[in-house]
């Protein structure tokens, strides 16, 4: 198990940096917090966190107000892997720090991004007083006993603990705390709740930076940051602190104070520091693309037990955070989803095994007090060769709440750009949890647009009616079928055909009426077979056409029959005849099946049976069965003997009786 644990560590540090990957040299520390569990009490240490990935060192602290930061295997709320830190604020003002990544590559431009969560011990909603800190820069503060130092910070975050689960988000700006320019949506965020940020931040004196996230072109500008809550926007050119301009930025900093009883606890995984702003980042990714060449697309169960990151063949489930409580069709989802599929509480989609999976948004969301979150689930599909694409699904009202929401079948050409309503005789193709189903759509055909596409997605996207009150409606999706048919019919042809064992003959000998024939082993997949191989008698081959690049995927049979080739006939090696009766090839005499006559041992046609004999020659035979004839002949030699004249005499002779 640790095992296994380690390899997916490892895994998503590899990810990390593939996603993050720049054409431009880079350095990119990874902290992630090993694979062990242990807990600090009170003093410092260097090595209780391990070093991060790549560069730099990192820092621990327990100052005199109580508290501990703990290296935690189990019970993992954010739902990472492996090890995470949980760490809890002391009582006074001389913090509890954790400082994951300290003195790494720096420079004057950096994308950092972690995942926490805040809460009592349990992530619950019971701590209501005290502070953690989150801090970007460099400097001594960052691995020494005091808080934090304006001069050393390019941004830095203050959540603060207030009851009812509440924690009040705020930035700082220059030299004070602010909120004026965070999103109002997320001013205050919730204890128990998972939320992925992400900071890209400038520190130049000049020239702003342009990169995309998530296919959107943005830019930050000098000693300015953009911040990132779950895919969202949520500060667009924030102001840094205090350090001096084209300072390199090279460290990461959390700590807590002054929490009664030690109650603020902070939930921590999954720390990076990139020394550049990659030119893209992408945090809605797209599934792998199912060739429907190969077989016809089904989906019928999704476990509850499916481990976070993980989604169904060729399915992605993307998730959104929007600025009211009840998404609409025009809110975009902005990540992947990276929750269980377990939860009782919460928004969340719920693997329902041989019933599929379901949507259920609340209020609060999964990451927001105040915002709803919005799903859908994507498949990819390979559509080049292939035409007819067809979709059937079922869809059903899992729990009913009475505010009813809508799950919409929707389709695109390629893997970015906006969606279309499936086609549908009068009105859009969608299931309204106004009625309980399950419902049965489909077939439904999709445009020839989305027909001998290298990439066709197919997304089924969760959002509000616009009615109804009370706790929203769950939606379930289960039994999705994707068929297709190939856009190159068949080759036809002669579907039993002979041969002759004497040819020894190969597939290149069979025969169909085709463009670009190739011979198979099996009806459906498998390699083409050389023209080479022998054929097997009573062997069923199959042969697909290849039109404009297109083989065919249904297949024309073909059963050989290899029959034995006979050998020669038999017979009287010399035969004489009378020339006065004109033989001819029809008077030679061989004992066998379909008798032919040749002047040759080999080679030539066949004599007509009409064929004067002549005196001395020799004819050779063969015979043929079962559509074969001998290769081997049988040679006769014939004489033809002058037929002699009558005889001469006395045409009248007399004789006595005595």
């Amino acid at each position: 198990m640790k095992k296994n644990v380690i390899l997916e560590k490892i895994f998503v540090n590899f990810f990390l940096f593939l996603v993050l990957f720049d054409s431009n040299l880079f350095s990119q520390s990874v902290q992630n917090f090993g694979t062990s569990s242990a807990s600090l009490t009170s003093g410092f240490s260097t090595s209780f966190i391990p070093n991060p990935t790549i560069s730099g060192s990192t820092y621990a602290r327990i100052g005199t107000g109580g508290g501990s930061i703990n290296a935690v295997t189990s019970s993992n709320p954010l739902g990472t892997s492996g090890t995470f830190i949980r760490a809890s604020a002391p009582t006074n003002s001389l913090v509890n720090k954790i400082s994951p990544i300290v003195g790494s590559t720096g420079a004057t431009t950096f994308y950092s991004r972690f995942k926490v969560m805040f809460g009592d011990i349990s992530a619950g909603s019971t701590a209501s007083s005290g502070e953690w800190h989150a801090f970007f820069g460099d400097g001594s503060s960052f691995s020494d006993a005091n808080s934090f130092t304006g001069t050393e910070t390019f941004s830095g975050f203050r959540f603060t603990f207030k009851s009812g689960g509440n924690i009040t988000f705020e930035n700082r700006n220059g030299s004070s705390w602010d909120q004026s320019l965070i999103n109002s949506a997320y001013s205050t965020l919730k204890s128990g709740i998972y939320y992925d940020f992400e900071i890209v931040g400038n520190n130049k004196s000049s020239g702003n930076v342009t990169y995309s996230y998530n296919g959107v072109s943005q830019t930050v500008a000098i000693n300015k940051f953009d911040l990132y809550v779950n895919g969202f926007l949520v500060g667009n050119d924030l102001s840094k602190s205090q350090i001096a301009n084209n300072a390199s930025i090279k460290s990461v900093m959390f700590y807590g104070r002054n929490s009664t009883s030690n109650a603020a606890n902070i939930f921590l995984d999954d720390v990076s520091f990139q020394n550049s702003i990659p030119s893209s980042i992408q945090r809605l990714t797209n599934p792998s693309v199912f060739d429907l060449s190969s077989a016809n697309y089904s989906f019928t169960n999704w476990p509850s037990t499916s481990a976070i990151g993980t989604y169904p063949s060729n399915m992605i489930f993307h998730w959104g955070t929007v600025n009211s409580v009840d998404p609409t069709l025009t809110n975009s989802a902005t990540q992947d989803y990276v929750w269980g599929y377990n939860y009782a509480a919460q928004s969340r989609i719920t693997g329902l095994a041989a019933n599929g999976f379901s949507f259920l948004n609340t209020s609060p969301g999964r990451v927001s007090t105040t915002s709803g979150n919005c799903g859908e689930a994507v498949v990819s599909l390979k559509t080049t060769c292939r035409n007819n694409v067809q979709v059937s699904w079922t869809a059903a009202r899992q729990t009913s709440g009475g505010n009813r929401y809508l799950l919409r079948a929707q389709y695109r050409v390629g893997n970015s750009g906006s969606y279309t309503d499936l086609p549908g005789a009068t009105t859009v193709i969608e299931f309204n949890s106004a009625n309980a189903g399950p419902t049965n759509f489909g077939p439904i055909t999709l445009p020839s647009a989305c027909e001998n596409q290298p990439e066709v997605q197919i997304r089924w996207v969760y959002y509000w009616s616009g009615s109804g009150s009370g706790n929203r409606d769950e939606i379930r999706l289960d039994e999705i079928s994707i068929t297709s048919s190939s856009l190159t019919s068949a080759p036809t042809g002669t579907a039993l055909q002979s041969f002759c064992s004497a040819n020894s003959p190969t597939i290149s000998n069979l025969s169909a009426t085709g463009t670009s024939i190739k011979w198979y082993a099996a009806v459906s997949g498998g390699s083409a077979l050389s023209t080479s191989v022998s054929l097997v008698t009573g062997t069923t081959y199959y042969a697909s056409q290849t039109v404009n690049g297109c083989e065919s995927t249904g297949r024309f049979a073909v059963t050989a029959t290899v029959n034995t080739t006979p050998s020669a006939p038999t017979g009287t090696a010399a035969q004489s005849f009378c020339s006065a009766s004109f033989p001819t090839i029809a008077n030679l005499s061989a004992t066998g099946t379909s008798i032919k006559w040749y002047a040759a041992s080999t080679g030539g046609s066949a004599l007509s049976t009409s064929v004067a004999l002549a005196n001395g020659t020799t004819y050779y035979a063969t015979q043929t069965t079962g559509g074969c004839e001998s290769t081997s002949r049988f040679a006769v030699t014939a004489t033809v003997n002058t037929t002699p004249s009558a005889p001469i005499g006395t045409a009248v002779q007399s004789f006595c009786s005595a």
